[in-house]
């Protein structure tokens, strides 16, 4: 029988950990080697490269080997460098390389992810499946330990590629940051909390409270739940922002399903150091150029010495004398300001789902105030303003939120309107669904064009293989909402035959979603062509048929094949 002293001290090594400092306590990311084996190394426009691999940590006796690739401007001394910190099913990315070697910085990126379909080049995790993503449990581990999460191992490997980058002679050391995509956004949390190394930091899409539902005003099932809490308390990026020190900003989208709009303000808010907050209003895991630009900005204000940010705006919402909801925005550095746009959404609690009308304010002084009519006084509203600066950094304000009826004597003053859009006043409520994660790039794909008949229209940019997918929350908007017994009604121009699938959703990422399809033939055609559907001819790949208009929020027109040039939309209206 083993001696209960002994039995006891194993008992204790397995327990887990109780803190955020507890589960990195003994972790020394300077202590092991890295054993560096080059690959490959070439120089081009002025930067010169490295692919190669190195050892990230030693599990049951297997060494992890990290496959990587750095980039540094040919002859620079005292680089501030960056890392980059890809998301799910991602890997190495070297456009990253370039775009901050053009800036003047050392760069790396690295795999975590493990093997992926055909990938050749990748971590070498060895028997450790959890390194894996493919394999990985990403939800909650806490037994034996916090340490048995993949959470914990992606992180040590990214800490272990600080060390790299501090060691290169032409880096300075005490000038790295940080920056990751969707899962590597949520990685950054606690890289940036444990690692004094990093001097900024930048989390895309990933903001915590992964465990908790996106509507933060709804119970939590798994409130009770032990082990939950303890992962809450240790693991996720809640329990990690108070610990950070050094500037961080935070990019999204309005309507991402893992950088939930709802939470970010409780984070940001539990910071030990700044935070800005930047984000597209919207759009899923997309930020468009005019908030992506305050990236490169942020970052050489922190490491650089360049300009500061500016303050993030201040806003109130109240009710204007005439009793209609308004937003008050006050920025920073008003000699910078360029534009200030209000963005307002009604009555959709489930944040992913939301159609954000934009509102323009009215300048006065030292505020800007915008208007927010309201069909219902009842009704929840949400709104934020984003302010672009002289020189291109946009920040997002802190979001509002309230009832109108209680905060005074409100007044409905909005209509329902059976035109969705006609395209009059632009394109801010349509998107690309499947636009590029990752913000180091400036393509847009949408454009405000003309049909046949020189009316306004949406034109989506034809495409390598003739993907097209344009969608809008739109229909979700009380105000734009199907009426029971109506029919969904739009104009599309094509010069070729194509078969186009319209989408409708409802539930959007929560439990009990369902996507409602139709496929539609359309014919070759000089003029417009009108499509006409009632909801009994949109089903779920179960064939459940839509009943009605009232639940859905989402309307997605794609095609996997366009013939004929740019995909041309005209007037979207009830019927």
């Amino acid at each position: 029988m083993m001696p209960l002293a002994l039995l006891l001290a194993l008992t204790a090594a397995q327990a887990p950990f109780a803190t955020p400092e507890a589960v990195w306590r003994d972790f020394d990311p300077r202590r092991d080697p890295l054993d560096v084996e080059i690959k490959k190394e070439w120089t081009e426009g002025g930067a010169h490269y490295r692919e190669f691999y190195f050892t990230g940590e030693t599990i049951d006796g297997q060494v992890v080997r990290v496959y990587a690739q750095y980039g540094a401007p040919e002859g620079g001394k005292s680089l501030p460098a960056v890392l980059h910190i890809h998301g799910g099913g991602q890997t190495v990315n070297p456009s990253w390389l370039a775009f901050w070697t053009r800036r003047g910085y050392a760069a790396m990126t690295f795999n975590w992810g493990g093997r992926w379909d055909n990938r050749a080049e990748f971590t070498r995790w060895g028997t450790f499946k959890e390194g894996n993503h493919l394999d990985a449990r990403t939800g909650v581990v806490v037994h034996p330990d916090q340490r048995a999460s993949c959470w914990y191992h992606w992180a040590v490997l990214s800490r272990r590629c600080l060390t790299y980058l501090e060691q290169q002679p032409e880096v300075d050391a005490q000038r790295l940051g940080i920056f990751g995509v969707s899962m590597g956004g949520t990685l950054v949390w606690p890289i940036a909390a444990m690692d004094k190394r990093v001097k900024a930091a930048c989390a895309i899409y990933g903001n915590g409270w992964d465990t908790h539902p996106p509507d933060v005003t709804a119970p939590d099932p798994r409130a009770d739940d032990a082990d939950t809490r303890l992962w809450r308390a240790t693991m996720q990026g809640e329990s990690y922002a108070p610990l950070i020190r050094c500037p961080l900003l935070f990019l999204s989208a309005t309507d991402d399903q893992h950088g939930r709009m709802d939470r970010t303000d409780a984070i940001l808010s539990r910071l030990g150091g700044p935070g800005w907050q930047a984000v597209t209003p919207n759009q899923r895991h997309h930020v468009a150029p005019d908030q992506g630009r305050s990236l490169p900005m942020f970052m050489d204000a922190a490491l650089r010495g360049g300009p500061a940010l500016p303050k993030s705006p201040e806003t109130a919402l109240d009710l204007a004398g005439n009793g209609v909801p308004r937003l008050r925005v006050t920025p920073d550095r008003l000699a910078d300001v360029e534009r200030v746009d209000v963005w307002y959404a009604l009555g959709q609690t489930q944040p992913m789902a939301r159609h954000w009308r934009l509102a323009k304010p009215v300048r006065a002084g030292d505020i800007w105030t915008a208007a927010l009519p309201v069909m219902d006084t009842g009704q929840r509203l949400y709104a934020f303003a984003n302010v672009g600066y002289r020189g291109g950094p946009c920040l997002t304000s802190a979001q509002q939120s309230a009832v109108p009826s209680r905060l005074g004597a409100a007044r409905a003053t909005d209509q329902a309107s059976s035109l969705v859009d006609d395209f009059a006043d632009g394109l801010h409520a349509w998107v690309r669904p499947a636009s590029y994660t990752d913000p180091d790039r400036d393509t847009t794909y949408l454009k405000l064009g003309q049909g046949p008949d020189g009316r306004p229209a949406l034109v989506h940019e034809s495409t390598t293989g003739g993907h097209i997918q344009v969608g809008t929350h739109k229909i979700g908007d009380p105000a734009w909402r199907g009426p029971v017994g109506a029919a969904l009604s739009f104009e599309i121009f094509s010069t070729q035959a194509n078969t186009l699938t319209v989408a409708l959703t409802e539930n959007e990422f929560v439990p009990g979603m369902k996507v409602y399809t139709a496929e539609v033939a359309l014919l070759a055609s000089a003029a417009w062509q009108t499509v006409t559907l009632r909801p009994a001819e949109l089903k779920t790949d179960k064939g459940e048929v839509l009943a009605d208009w009232q639940r859905v929020t989402n309307l997605e027109l794609r095609s996997s094949t366009w013939k004929g040039g740019d995909f041309t939309l005209g007037p979207v209206r009830w019927r």
